[in-house]
């Protein structure tokens, strides 16, 4: 009986996670829609638009998955200009990682007992949703909304595996399920934007290091290649590369109907591989200013509040 209980208290939270999240993701989404630019912006933007208007591709890496889903959201949403249209990608985007981000931080309060988590879960993922260069962000075509969905999707999937781990009453099947559905999804991300990796690399390596501590042994070498299968099949946007190399509008970059020009693309090798942007001023930053210049811009973007917070975890 006393089981029965605390299954049916769980669902009733999992209830109220949820219906909050929905609500939430709802009113994020529809801020960002109403303050979204109503055609083409700055940056990359304009480049993006017309790529997934013409079905092209992007400077390298291409990124291929926000292209053929700028392209859907131009075809489904029967308002606006086609660059708004495209915008509305990365509002949607933001929206499902303000989500996702309040669902981890719900489950990361919840599995450590902290009362009202439903409810403190909103102060992250509002800051996050709201904080200015975000915001900036996710109401136009950009390619960093996608990837912070995608970060915030892992973060959530690596809480469950953790939870799922640590469980005794389930089979070994359902957490390497959520680990596979994780390279899944790290597959994506690098489908979008290599920067990716930063986030992904220390993710993936929380989820080895959980695996082992849990004694389980679940994702080993049995699971290894259901891992790979779920990476690959993240990373199969990149065929359309190919495909729309072969037919080539107006303004698409570089010849991928070939494995060098292909490779060369992907691995961005016209800009450097291993370099974030082709600017030389990185390299004459020192560490110190550009972490100085990071925590101030952490501050202003969190209304002070991110560093405070960051301590208060510690």
């Amino acid at each position: 009986k006393m089981k029965t209980e605390e299954e049916r208290e769980s669902a009733a939270d999992n209830k109220e996670m949820f219906s909050i999240a929905l609500a939430f993701g709802g009113i994020v989404l529809a801020i960002y829609v109403n303050t979204a630019f109503p055609t083409v912006a700055s940056g990359d933007s304009g480049e993006l638009a017309f790529c997934s208007c013409s079905l092209g591709v992007g400077h390298p890496p291409g990124y291929p998955l926000f292209i053929m889903v700028g392209y859907l959201f131009t075809k489904i949403i029967p308002f606006g200009s086609p660059g708004f249209r495209v915008n509305c990608v990365s509002c949607f985007c933001g929206s499902v990682a303000a989500v996702f981000l309040y669902l981890f931080c719900c489950r990361w309060y919840s599995w450590r007992r902290i009362p009202y988590a439903s409810y403190l879960a909103l102060i992250p993922a509002g800051i996050f949703a709201f904080a200015p260069l975000f915001w900036h962000y996710n109401i136009h075509a950009e390619v960093f909304s996608m990837s912070n969905m995608f970060i915030a999707i892992q973060l959530y999937l690596l809480q469950r595996f953790w939870e799922l781990c640590l469980r005794k009453d389930i089979t070994d099947e359902q957490p390497v399920r959520v680990a596979c559905l994780g390279a899944f999804v790290v597959g994506l991300g690098l489908s979008n934007q290599h920067a990716i990796v930063f986030y992904s690399a220390p993710i993936v390596l929380a989820v080895i290091l959980m695996d082992l501590s849990s004694r389980r042994r679940l994702v080993g070498l049995g699971g290894l290649p259901g891992l790979c299968v779920s990476l690959l099949a993240g990373l199969s946007p990149y065929a359309y590369l190919a495909w729309s190399s072969k037919h080539a509008p107006l303004g698409t970059w570089g010849d991928q109907s070939t494995s060098e020009g292909f490779f060369r693309h992907v691995l961005r090798r016209e800009y450097g591989t291993l370099k974030l942007y082709s600017g030389e001023d990185a390299a004459k930053t020192p560490l110190h200013a550009m972490a100085a210049l990071y925590l101030a811009d952490l501050s202003s973007n969190t209304l002070l509040l991110g560093p405070l917070l960051a301590l208060a975890g510690a």
